[in-house]
């Protein structure tokens, strides 16, 4: 979220990431973040077939 954070601040323009469906992208915590940052779009990739 660091990165995320000096990004928007260094570029003044909100902020669109791609993200697979990893574990960690998905948590609470993520998710809280997430809401707490209006500037801040995330798609989420669908989880691979198997």
């Amino acid at each position: 979220m660091a990165l995320l954070d000096a990004a928007h601040a260094r570029l003044g323009r909100p902020i669109v990431v791609v993200w697979d469906s990893d574990r960690r992208h998905l948590s609470a915590a993520i998710r809280a973040m997430i809401e707490a940052c209006p500037w801040l779009t995330v798609f989420q990739l669908p989880a691979p077939r198997s």
